[in-house]
């Protein structure tokens, strides 16, 4: 919901982070398109595009580019012990680098954003 974006987008901003958010999946391959991201938290149930073929397209996007690989964290409620939910299953989830159930609490979604902004930071 725009609401829960909004709250993450200023959850990651008061730690310190510098965030783009969009409503949709579609929008997401935009702005990856338009700037190179340390990490993108990409939620799975999107209107418009889904979070796993948006991801698909910004990592062809990247490999066709040369562009350093962003770390993409899906974001799902759909992760229930491997069950097929919302026509989603666990092969659909092996494209992200890493993955957080939702509810996420708000302590290990700062934690794993810093985790991963600093391998990227290291590797690049």
């Amino acid at each position: 919901s725009s609401r829960v974006r909004l709250l993450t987008e200023r959850l990651l901003t008061n730690s310190g982070f510098r965030c783009v958010s969009v409503e949709n999946g579609e929008l997401a391959v935009t702005a990856a398109t338009e700037k190179q991201f340390a990490v993108i938290f990409m939620d799975i149930t999107m209107p418009v595009m889904d979070g796993c073929t948006a991801t698909k397209l910004i990592r062809k996007m990247q490999d066709s580019r040369g562009c350093p690989r962003t770390f993409i964290c899906a974001l799902s409620a759909v992760m229930t012990d491997g069950e097929n939910l919302d026509g989603f299953d666990s092969s659909d989830f092996k494209i992200f680098d890493h993955c957080l159930a939702k509810p996420i609490k708000s302590a290990l979604l700062v934690e794993v954003a810093r985790d991963l902004v600093e391998i990227y930071q290291k590797s690049n």
